[in-house]
């Protein structure tokens, strides 16, 4: 897959496309933001959530704060695995409504 670069892949689809097939266009669109949602919204995210985790590693409670940062840190890998299958899902509409 395209790890990081996939909301640079989604875009460069939807300027290829535009022009040529507005359903490719849309579905590179939604893709493109999606991501970009995910990984900078997710990164905004993390961050504070492990250095919130390194300030109370003295204390107790600081293992309740590593569990959901380590459930934060795997927005991304969500990301990736969500923009697969909305990638496959209309392809399957499209098929299936020919038949």
């Amino acid at each position: 897959m395209t790890g990081a670069l996939g909301p640079i892949a989604a875009l460069m689809i939807y300027f290829v496309f535009r022009d040529r097939s507005r359903y490719v266009a849309y579905h590179a669109l939604q893709s493109f933001v999606m991501q970009l949602i995910l990984w900078v919204g997710g990164g905004a995210l993390v961050g504070p959530a492990w250095v919130l985790t390194g300030l109370l590693s003295a204390e107790i409670i600081s293992l309740l704060c590593m569990h959901v940062a380590c459930v934060i840190t795997l927005l991304p890998l969500g990301a990736l695995v969500y923009g697969v299958w909305a990638a496959l899902r209309p392809e399957r509409a499209r098929t299936s409504s020919i038949t």
